[in-house]
């Protein structure tokens, strides 16, 4: 298939709509790919469209025109079904909003999806202890998510989008509702996430502490409105 050297491969992506009877574009025929193990980061500020080309990468979205290919697979060829299978099992994806279950603890939030994929309680008991441990939350397993902090519910957050061990990890602005100490202090978590188990990572940002982590960078550019 067409790229399928490429975990994820963009060809001349363009998304149209309207706004306030005024046509919006973004992107522009955009284009860039990402091989194992790279770390891309997409610098835009507020209304570039960084969320809504993560909602694109991952099939929440169609795009107006172009090519969107996870894994070999184009995104605009195959069903909603193909395209949610191939999102749980080949990426694990963060959001800006949160979407911890509220009266689940850390623990459980983190443990849910391998509950849901039926694994075997040993190993999904073994796999939450090594993220627990990574992330520094060890302590707060049986907290709930507003009994923590914002930096530790997005350490749950992203935790938990690893559980499955995807190929992909893909974070939308991670530090957008964070302090400047919590975002001093998240940082080396952001760095460490390449390096467990050598991860490729696509992450959104206008932080350019953040952006500097990274092998690959991508600006988005201002959209064109007419």
């Amino acid at each position: 298939m067409k790229d399928s050297k490429y975990l994820i491969n963009v060809e001349n992506l363009h998304r149209r709509f309207e706004r306030n009877g005024l046509a919006v574009h973004l992107f522009n025929g955009l284009n860039f790919n990402l091989n194992e193990k790279d770390f891309m980061v997409i610098i835009g500020e507020g209304g570039t469209g960084k969320t809504t080309l993560v909602n694109i990468i991952t099939g929440l979205e169609k795009p107006s025109e172009g090519i969107i290919s996870i894994i070999g697979q184009d995104l605009t060829k195959i069903g909603d079904r193909k395209i949610t299978r191939l999102r749980l099992e080949k990426m694990g994806l963060v959001l800006q909003t949160s979407t911890l279950i509220s009266d689940l603890t850390v623990y459980e939030n983190i443990q849910l999806p391998m509950l849901l994929k039926k694994i075997p309680f040993s190993e999904q008991k073994s796999r939450v202890k090594e993220l627990l441990e990574f992330f520094g939350i060890s302590k707060k397993s049986k907290f709930l998510p507003n009994e923590i902090s914002a930096g530790e519910r997005k350490k749950t957050e992203i935790a938990r989008a690893l559980i499955l061990d995807p190929p992909i990890l893909i974070l939308d602005e991670p530090v957008s509702n964070l302090d400047s100490p919590t975002i001093n202090t998240f940082i080396p978590f952001l760095k460490g996430l390449k390096h467990l188990r050598d991860r490729t990572v696509l992450l959104t940002t206008n932080n350019l502490k953040i952006a500097k982590m990274a092998n690959k960078e991508i600006f988005l550019e201002t959209p064109k409105i007419k």
